[in-house]
């Protein structure tokens, strides 16, 4: 009996677990974990990804560790503390509280960062006369902090401003 090339995709794309995964998120049977170390890891690989990032023949060296601060703060929605948005089952009162005070002190960070960023990058080049290409760079590496900090905050905040529960 041979099967379809639908049937075959379907068959390889289940080994790879992540069908299973999506099912249990939305049946909310995913185990929620406070992730307490790993986003500062994911926040100095980001630092010194924009560190070295700056100095000009380093530009993809930087760009790379950057990537892997990227690549671990992606788990940290899935498998953090903070409940996602989409649904309403097995999310409580004290869920919304802990999902409501984190992004609003990730926003809130993200925004004074920027306020404090934007003119000091102005400044500088100005007064050490940047070429335009440099600062292309500095603000694409910036653009990129910004994407990990709203990955990373949210779940560095709920872990270290709460205790795990017991499983009932």
């Amino acid at each position: 009996m041979t099967r379809s090339l639908i049937n075959r995709l379907d068959d390889i794309a289940y080994l790879t677990g992540i069908p299973q995964l999506s099912e249990r998120l939305a049946k909310q049977q995913q185990r929620r974990r406070h992730l307490r170390w790993w986003p500062i890891v994911a926040l100095l690989f980001a630092a010194t990804g924009m560190v070295i990032l700056l100095t000009p023949s380093f530009f993809g060296f930087g760009l790379g560790i950057l990537g892997i601060a990227q690549a671990i703060a992606g788990f940290f929605p899935l498998y953090g503390p903070i409940k996602p948005w989409g649904t309403l089952e097995g999310v409580d009162e004290r869920d919304r509280q802990i999902r409501r005070s984190a992004f609003l002190f990730c926003f809130s960070s993200i925004a004074v960062g920027l306020f404090i960023a934007l003119p000091v990058i102005a400044a500088v080049a100005e007064i050490y006369e940047l070429a335009a290409h440099y600062l292309v760079r500095v603000l694409f590496g910036l653009s990129y902090i910004m994407m990990i900090l709203f990955e990373t905050l949210p779940t560095l905040y709920a872990s270290w401003s709460t205790e795990p529960l017991d499983e009932e």
